[in-house]
C-alpha cells in the first residue's frame, strides 16, 4: 500500500511537476533548500521513483491525484 503524502510533500510535488527546481521551491515556500531535498527524497520513496524524469513519466502532471495525510503528527 502506498503511503499518503503530507500537505507539504503535496505542495513540493505539485511544484516539481510544474517544472520548478528545488531552489525555486525553497524560495516560494520559505523553507530551506535542504528541507526541499528532504521532501523530494521522501516523495521519491513513497511514490517508488528514483528521479524527476521517472516521477513525471509515472505521474504526468495532468493526471496526478494524490491523497495527503490530515494528521500533522504523521509528518
Amino acid at each position: 500500500m502506498q503511503e499518503s503524502l503530507t500537505g507539504r510533500e503535496q505542495e513540493v510535488l505539485n511544484m516539481l511537476l510544474d517544472g520548478a527546481v528545488p531552489k525555486e521551491i525553497a524560495f516560494s515556500l520559505n523553507i530551506s533548500y535542504d528541507t526541499v531535498l528532504t521532501h523530494q527524497k521522501s516523495l521519491y520513496r513513497k511514490l517508488e521513483v528514483h528521479s524527476i524524469n521517472e516521477l513525471i513519466g509515472k505521474y504526468p502532471p495532468d493526471n496526478f491525484v494524490v491523497k495527503h495525510s490530515s494528521n500533522k503528527n504523521a509528518e
